[in-house]
């Protein structure tokens, strides 16, 4: 007899019987109700249920025989419970919940604005209050890299935020709001070179392109967005080498763009992002950045008449392991 793996699991190797206590991978795919575990090792007929042998009657094999994605999947298994449940919770491109959600709206909202040659003052409104309202998100996508974050409670950022919010609710008192709007991004510069990190550098330089694209100006705002991307890139790099189990596949526009537009900033960064984390928070991080480099993309996207920025998303594969990989948009 040997044990019949469902459809859709890893290879098993020839003698192997599952280790006492041990648990399959909760993302393979579900065995389909019926189904027999113990087949024939000649016929290959399922085994009936006075036929099927107990563990200590099968011949096992050395673990240094095992498939070599069972034992990766043996290790996940024995994973803390949390980091389970997180890496469970993968982002993806279509998940709708929590940071997804905002950053998506916000990124939406911005590639309906690009495409109006003329906004009127309700739209820059509009625009201007779901940029408000990323105030929780952005705080909460920075504290998961590193709890110690100066940049969104003091300084000019801080003040460039608050002028945004009294733009929006000063509302049609259009010169007031453009005032306003002016003087944020005046704060935002003062900000650049305060930026303690990567992640924040990217944020500053978003802020800056959501400005210049409110005032009008879509080459300012594909100027920042552009770095912003690049910013954000690095930081996913980064995050993805601390983690230790994720594969990142680039594509064609990626391997070019990143390293002719972007290799500034991503090969000669004059700070690193925070590698004082271990892997399983790395993992936790990654998910969370994820939806602002996808909402980054998309801004950028919106006023550039260029080759699409990818957006990312994360799979869990067989083995327990990760990929990334990049999405055409």
């Amino acid at each position: 007899m040997r044990f019949n793996a469902p459809p859709g699991w890893p290879p098993v190797p020839e003698g192997w019987v599952p280790p006492a206590g041990w648990q399959p991978n909760p993302n393979w795919p579900p065995a389909p109700e019926g189904w027999q575990w113990w087949i024939d090792n000649e016929t290959g007929q399922t085994a009936d249920a006075d036929d099927r042998p107990d563990a200590e009657d099968i011949p096992r094999v050395s673990i240094s025989k095992l498939d070599a994605q069972l034992v990766k999947a043996m290790q996940w298994t024995r994973r803390d419970g949390a980091d389970r449940r997180r890496e469970k919770a993968v982002t993806t491109a279509n998940d709708e919940s929590g940071l997804t959600s905002q950053f998506t709206s916000l990124g939406r909202q911005v590639a309906a604005f690009g495409t109006i040659l003329a906004p009127g003052a309700s739209q820059v409104l509009g625009l201007l209050g779901a940029i408000c309202a990323l105030e929780n998100a952005q705080s909460e996508v920075l504290q998961t890299i590193d709890s110690n974050v100066k940049l969104l409670k003091e300084g000019p950022f801080r003040s460039g935020r608050l002028m945004l919010q009294e733009a929006y609710r000063v509302g049609e008192r259009e010169h007031e709001g453009r005032r306003l709007l002016a003087a944020s991004k005046d704060r935002f510069f003062d900000a650049l070179p305060l930026s303690a990190s990567v992640q924040e550098q990217a944020l500053v330089e978003f802020h800056l392109g959501l400005v210049g694209l409110l005032l009008g100006n879509k080459d300012d705002a594909l100027h920042w967005f552009t770095k912003a991307y690049g910013s954000s890139r690095a930081v996913v790099e980064a995050l993805s080498e601390e983690a230790g189990d994720v594969k990142v596949l680039k594509s064609k526009w990626s391997a070019t763009a990143l390293t002719v537009s972007y290799g500034a900033v991503l090969l000669v960064l004059p700070f690193k992002v925070r590698r004082v984390m271990r892997a399983s928070r790395a993992r936790s991080a990654l998910d969370d950045y994820l939806p602002f480099v996808n909402a980054v993309a998309t801004c950028m996207n919106s006023v550039n008449a260029g080759p699409a920025a990818p957006t990312l998303t994360i799979t869990l594969n067989p083995d327990g392991g990760r990929t990334l990989r990049e999405s055409a948009t």
